[in-house]
């Protein structure tokens, strides 16, 4: 009898584990790191807005409340549609190049998730958003294939 991958789940489908390096898993992260930066950067600006406005006890509570939670909901929506385009685009390119899985992609899912995102702001917006986004992309692929590059340049890399 063959091996068998599935693992005990609800109808013998397979169940896969999520881990950090996982593709899968871009949107929650950046959603959470989004709602952390956002919510931080609210709380520093909410404190400073009460105090430059006077409040204090409840008042000035709940309008740190209401200012964490409006930069925190705001920059994790933000960088969750940039995650899901990414990945989108990233899948696009994977399938239209045919299965063919390499740093082209990535270099290319970055710039083309800079160039859409900021496609609506007109062209020179959207050119900066590119170069963003292969920026971006290839400080990743220079991160995550630092070995690589050691090994091909010699260790004073």
């Amino acid at each position: 009898m063959a091996m068998d991958n599935r693992r005990s789940s609800i109808l013998g489908l397979y169940n896969p584990t999520y881990g950090a390096g996982d593709p899968g898993m871009n949107v929650p992260c950046l959603c959470m790191i989004g709602a952390s930066l956002g919510g931080t950067h609210g709380l520093y600006r909410g404190l400073q807005e009460t105090s430059a406005a006077g409040h204090t006890g409840k008042i000035r509570r709940t309008q740190l409340l209401n200012y964490v939670m409006k930069r925190g909901s705001a920059s994790a929506n933000t960088l969750g549609v940039v995650a899901v385009m990414y990945s989108g685009l990233g899948c696009l390119l994977y399938w239209g190049r045919g299965s063919h899985e390499d740093e082209l992609n990535t270099l290319g899912a970055g710039t083309l998730t800079g160039l859409l995102y900021k496609s609506t702001a007109g062209l020179k917006k959207c050119a900066i958003g590119g170069a963003v986004g292969l920026a971006l992309s290839a400080a990743c692929i220079a991160f995550s294939s630092r070995d690589k590059l050691k090994q091909q340049y010699g260790s004073s890399y």
